[in-house]
């Protein structure tokens, strides 16, 4: 979960840095910021499988 955090954090850096007039991550651009937010919904998709599957199928005691 830390990860996605993470990863959600910096696309909203680059999201930000596309609305001001002086960027602070002048080598990242709209890919980069696609990307980051793929991660994101991937990162957060996987952990809802891994959560459902859990639950469908208990450790056995």
């Amino acid at each position: 979960m830390i990860q996605t955090k993470e990863i959600a954090k910096k696309a909203a850096w680059l999201g930000n840095d596309e609305t001001h007039v002086v960027r602070k991550w002048k080598e990242k651009d709209l890919q980069d910021l696609k990307e980051l937010i793929e991660m994101t919904v991937i990162s957060i998709k996987r952990r809802e499988k891994i959560k459902s599957y859990n639950q469908d199928m208990p450790n056995k005691k």
